[in-house]
């Protein structure tokens, strides 16, 4: 009964820390999306208006994306996909066939599939940003570069970087390039360098959560070795029951403060390790050819965060094998008297018994013992 318990909690224990994780993963990786009201034209009531960038286009033909509120399974705000004509275009808007008035939107941190959940229209204000161009092939960078009111900081052969100091956040890379080229470029990537730094900014945290996650299990599996060993077993068992909940209560505010940048994590798979190592070995590769201060302090930065990071999973590995050897030294393997285990070995080793000589000793010992 005491093995099936000790089981069932292990269980439990593993269980609340998997949620807690899973709803973090769910919260991170909604897309954030800008969206716009639509406008209707006068005298035409099956036509609106909307920002250009509204109305997009793939494979499939050109489209508008809708947001609406879903309900039952499909609560939050989801968009869906509505084919749509660019017929008109007057100034920074185009007049389209789209479904009706509603909100549309306008730019996204990921790409957007129909009936995807998004986490709505999320924008923080303006702070100073740098951006990493940088092409994705043997493609030239266009010449425009740099127009738009970015300040052009360094220029190097595959790659150049630009300041701007009112970035609208959050950033999206689609939204960027129409700011610095004024269209939409396939060969060419943008990321932020603001972004970057933010992301192994919380890289600590979530080393510190992923300890915190799994301590309630080492203390669990330690309290059920000593529950049986008297007074000060039963204190130990409440002390390690009292951590793994401060454990479950600190985990989620450790989790909410670690807001990993939308641009930079993958679409389907937040453990992605593929895609992270593309897109970091990119940065680091045309920033380690960089020779601004600025750069070098961004590079020295993301590396001081990864050890960091590293050395609080370190420190949480001894600190669990520490645990563990602490209730190794300090509670022996007891049992009361009388424990089936014990009964084994003595009948199994008639000599063993304090006292005993002999196996004439050791039967004498058992009919006492009955």
């Amino acid at each position: 009964m005491k093995r099936i318990t000790c089981i069932s909690g292990l269980a439990v224990m593993l269980l609340i820390s998997c949620t807690i994780i899973s709803f973090f993963i769910e919260r991170q990786m909604l897309p954030q999306a800008i969206l716009a009201e639509s406008r209707p034209v006068e005298g035409e009531h099956e036509k609106i208006l909307l920002p250009s960038p509204a109305v997009k286009e793939d494979g499939g033909g050109t489209y508008v994306l809708m947001a609406e509120t879903g309900d039952n399974w499909e609560e939050g705000l989801r968009v869906k996909r509505i084919p749509a004509d660019r017929l008109e275009r007057k100034g920074d808007l185009v007049v389209t066939n789209a479904a009706g008035k509603g909100r549309y939107v306008v730019y996204a941190t990921k790409p957007l599939s129909d009936g995807q959940e998004i986490g709505g229209e999320s924008l923080g204000g303006t702070r100073r940003d740098r951006y990493l161009v940088v092409p994705n092939s043997e493609a030239q960078l266009p010449e425009t570069a740099g127009a738009g009111g970015f300040a052009l900081l360094e220029k190097e052969e595959g790659f150049f970087l630009l300041a701007d100091d009112s970035s609208s956040r959050p950033f999206m890379e689609e939204r960027t390039q129409e700011l610095i080229f004024g269209e939409r470029l396939e060969n060419v990537r943008v990321f932020s360098l603001q972004d970057a730094e933010y992301f192994f900014s919380c890289l600590p945290l979530l080393a510190a959560a992923a300890f915190l996650a799994f301590l309630p299990g080492v203390l669990w599996c330690a309290a059920c070795r000593v529950l049986s060993c008297g007074k000060k077993g039963i204190a130990f068992c409440i002390g390690a029951f009292v951590s793994a909940l401060a454990c479950f209560c600190a985990l989620p505010l450790l989790l909410g403060s670690a807001s990993l940048p939308s641009s930079l994590l993958p679409e389907d798979n937040l453990f992605d390790l593929a895609h992270y190592g593309h897109e970091f070995s990119v940065i680091f590769a045309c920033l380690g050819e960089s020779s601004l201060s600025e750069t070098g302090e961004f590079l020295h930065g993301c590396q001081k965060s990864s050890c960091l990071a590293g050395m609080i999973l370190v420190c949480g590995f001894l600190l669990s094998a520490g645990l563990v050897a602490f209730e190794r030294i300090k509670f022996p393997r007891c049992r009361p008297p009388g424990a089936p285990v014990r009964e084994r070995i003595l009948l199994l080793r008639p000599g063993s018994a304090r006292g005993c000589r002999g196996p004439a000793d050791g039967a004498a010992y058992r009919n006492r013992r009955r």
